[in-house]
């Protein structure tokens, strides 16, 4: 992915969510305090949503450092790279690479999470 397209996503992001339009309110108000943390995910053939899953594993323990009142105010935004929408939408895109990075995922069930919100058991997710 290129400067350019960084930033031409960046400058369209910036102006969706500075839209008087946008719903979210904590999402307005973290792009006005730059506490978006944002990644690129890039395609590789050989293991299609690595970055994704980097990206995850980083910005959680970044999460994990702030006081728990900040954290929804430091949502994550991840742009993927051009290479990904060969014919899908961007909502398929989103959902395939979740569902990639959960079957990567070989880490136990948190004991301290209860079970009801497994992805498995969630009607929220779908799984492959």
């Amino acid at each position: 992915m290129t400067r350019s397209r960084v930033t031409q996503a960046l400058n369209q992001f910036n102006k969706i969510v500075k839209n008087n339009n946008f719903p979210c309110l904590f999402g307005k108000r973290a792009t006005r305090s730059e506490l978006v943390f944002i990644a690129i995910c890039i395609f590789k053939a050989e293991s299609e949503y690595a970055d994704l899953k980097s990206i995850l594993e980083e910005y959680t323990s970044f999460v994990k450092l702030l006081p728990v009142k900040d954290r929804i105010l430091s949502p994550l935004v991840v742009f993927f790279d051009p290479k990904f929408n060969t014919h899908k939408n961007a909502h398929q895109i989103g959902w395939d690479a979740l569902n990639w990075v959960h079957v990567q995922d070989k880490a136990s069930w948190p004991k301290d999470i209860p079970e009801y919100t497994k992805p498995e058991r969630s009607k929220m997710v779908i799984l492959l």
